[in-house]
């Protein structure tokens, strides 16, 4: 190994995942995997430490469901990656989610690679949203959702409703 390779990020997880690749995307804030040409996008932020989100665990790029060996392969893949790249990370499970009992499971048979759990639900995630963007119109700031001008707290609730997942 050469001098500077030991300050390369690598983009290959060293778990014994075959052809899993993986690399953080621009700013950190997502985890882009491939495997055999199937790619997700996963949630990943630095909001109070290393945070991965396991609800955008569901669908390839193109719309395909992952099933629930693939979504246990990504998980443990992904789980790993993190934790060589960035150490243990806060795993974040979604009540709202139908994979939550998986991801807890999950997340028990590998708590010694998780620094801890947090539970969200879809409305703690609109009203964090809800916040921020009333925080930007109330400053008087720009803000435009979707190609469309956000002026006043009403103008935020119809975006919000547009957002709400569909389950």
């Amino acid at each position: 190994m050469a001098f500077l390779d030991m300050f390369r990020r690598k983009d290959k997880s060293d778990d014994g995942g075959g052809d899993a690749r993986m690399k953080y995307g621009s700013r950190g804030e997502e985890i882009t995997y491939r495997r055999s040409e199937k790619t997700i996008e996963i949630g990943f932020s630095w909001s109070a430490g290393a945070r991965l989100e396991t609800d955008g665990i569901e669908k390839w790029r193109g719309g395909s469901s992952l099933t629930d060996a693939e979504k246990t392969q990504v998980f443990n893949d992904v789980l790993t990656f993190v934790k060589m790249t960035r150490g243990k990370p806060v795993v974040v499970i979604n009540r709202d989610d139908p994979s939550q009992a998986l991801w807890s499971n999950l997340c028990a048979k590998r708590q010694s690679d998780i620094a801890r759990l947090e539970y969200t639900s879809d409305d703690e995630g609109l009203q964090l949203q809800r916040a921020d963007w009333l925080e930007t119109v109330r400053a008087g700031k720009q803000l435009i959702i979707d190609g469309v001008r956000v002026e006043t707290e009403a103008d935020v609730s119809r975006a919000l409703e547009r957002l709400k997942r569909k389950r």
